[in-house]
C-alpha cells in the first residue's frame, strides 16, 4: 500500500463571488482547515436497471480522514493546482476506470 499526503497536495484558491480561481496556490489541509474555497469536481453516473434510473455511489475507503466508509458520489475529488484541462476525465479515470464525454 502506498501512501500518499493529500494534505499537502496543492490546489488553486478560488474566489466564488467572481466565478474565477485567483492563480495563488493553497495546501489542501490549508485550504480545508481555513475555509479557503477550492475547485473539486462530482459526477454522478445514473444507469438505467429494469427500466428505472439507479444513481450508482461508492463506498469511501476506511482509511479516509472525512466519512470514512460512508457512501459517496459515484466521481468526485480536488482539482490539482495548475490543471486546467480534462478535470473531471482524469479524476473518472482514476476511481472507476471510464473516460466520460461531454454532452450539451
Amino acid at each position: 500500500m502506498v501512501f500518499i499526503d493529500q494534505g499537502n497536495e496543492m490546489l488553486e484558491e478560488w474566489d466564488w463571488e467572481a466565478a474565477r480561481p485567483t492563480g495563488r496556490a493553497v495546501r489542501r489541509r490549508d485550504a480545508h482547515r481555513d475555509g479557503i474555497p477550492h475547485e473539486g469536481v462530482h459526477l454522478w453516473v445514473v444507469r438505467t436497471a429494469g427500466g428505472l434510473p439507479e444513481v450508482l455511489f461508492q463506498r469511501r475507503a476506511h482509511g479516509k480522514e472525512m466519512y470514512p466508509d460512508c457512501l459517496d458520489i459515484t466521481v468526485g475529488g480536488h482539482v490539482p493546482f495548475g490543471v486546467h484541462e480534462n478535470k473531471i476525465q482524469k479524476e473518472s479515470m482514476e476511481e472507476i476506470g471510464l473516460n466520460p464525454t461531454l454532452h450539451c
